[in-house]
């Protein structure tokens, strides 16, 4: 993403590590926070989701979203009661 932003990979991380972060970390938290966004705000599937999150895989996605809530999608999806078709996981119903 720094590429992206017309960053070179190395000024980025330095300026990162000057701030007692690094990159990834915010990188992390950003996509958490958008993750919540979308759960409150939009209709997207999980995998499209994962896709505008930068998630190449939706595996990669799953094993975020487990760190980040403390369990998994599907997980997630169940505690909130009948599943609104907008959210339903690729492959289901």
């Amino acid at each position: 993403m720094p590429r992206t932003w017309g960053w070179a990979r190395v000024p980025c991380n330095r300026l990162c590590n000057n701030e007692g972060t690094s990159f990834q970390a915010l990188l992390d938290a950003a996509r958490r926070q958008q993750t919540e966004h979308y759960l409150r705000e939009s209709d997207r599937q999980m995998s499209q989701m994962a896709a505008l999150l930068g998630y190449v895989e939706l595996s990669s996605f799953s094993r975020a979203f487990s760190r980040w809530f403390g369990c998994s999608p599907r997980q997630w999806l169940s505690a909130q009661g009948p599943t609104p078709r907008r959210w339903r996981m690729r492959g289901r119903g």
